[in-house]
């Protein structure tokens, strides 16, 4: 068991051995269900990890649904957060208040319309136990495409950028980094922004190959090009940590 001093909210947190994987969602129930009972087949004990749903405050019934699904599973939460005028929606804000609330010593995210056919949380853990240092991504990334009575999986090897499908690594690594930068509005931008700092940081990715991530092939829209000027906004932040001078993942 380890315990670190929270350098914004002041609590002593304690994390235990295993793996806590976050799963950000909005306005998404079913997906979500989905994603999470493809990682609750893991072989790992209950005991040694968990599994935290952010529902990044719906609009709809997501939070009731999700949580009458998993009333019964200590190991599983499910976190709903809280927006103000001031907060735009930003896709690194819930990823980072589940990395805020987790206890186990090694943490990892998973976008819910992903599924994990495989066993990433045992693998991970495994991984990390041996490699405290690296950080873990699915080595493979599958979209499933074509007409709906034809679907069509599409395979992609991915190597160092950790896309929404499953990054991994230790607690003191995501706190070090300031997590996901939450100036981000839209999404791909903060997974870019991460694979460099931890480039900048000397860190080396472990794609493995039997962490197989598969999601539904989304069609590229307008917001690409928000994406886009996004990412030329804030390449040029060149510091390592971030959110450092505000409060990140819903805590001050």
């Amino acid at each position: 068991m380890e315990a670190v001093e929270d350098e914004r909210s002041q609590v002593a947190v304690e994390y235990t051995r295993g793996i806590t994987v976050v799963v950000p969602t909005y306005n998404r129930p079913l997906a979500t269900r989905v994603c999470v009972d493809c990682l609750r087949m893991t072989q790992t004990p209950v005991s040694e990890y968990e599994i935290i749903i952010v529902d990044d405050n719906s609009s709809d019934d997501t939070k009731r649904l999700l949580g009458d699904t998993y009333r019964n599973c200590p190991n599983i939460s499910i976190v709903q957060t809280k927006r103000t005028h001031e907060r735009q929606r930003s896709p690194a804000y819930p990823k980072n208040v589940g990395i805020r609330q987790a206890r186990h010593q090694y943490i990892a995210c998973c976008d819910s319309d992903v599924l994990h056919f495989t066993d990433p949380i045992a693998r991970t853990i495994a991984w990390l136990d041996r490699h405290p240092d690296r950080y873990i991504v699915s080595g493979l990334w599958a979209q499933i495409d074509g007409p709906p009575d034809k679907p069509a999986l599409n395979f992609r090897q991915q190597r160092a950028m950790p896309f929404g499908a499953w990054i991994a690594m230790s607690w003191k690594h995501w706190f070090a980094l300031g997590a996901f930068d939450e100036r981000f509005q839209y999404g791909s931008g903060e997974d870019a922004d991460l694979a460099r700092r931890l480039t900048m940081r000397e860190m080396t990715a472990l794609p493995d190959t039997r962490i197989i991530a598969v999601e539904v092939k989304r069609e590229r829209s307008t917001r690409a090009s928000h994406d886009d000027h996004e990412w030329e906004t804030f390449r040029g932040d060149t510091t390592m940590r971030r959110n450092v001078n505000g409060p990140w993942g819903g805590m001050e």
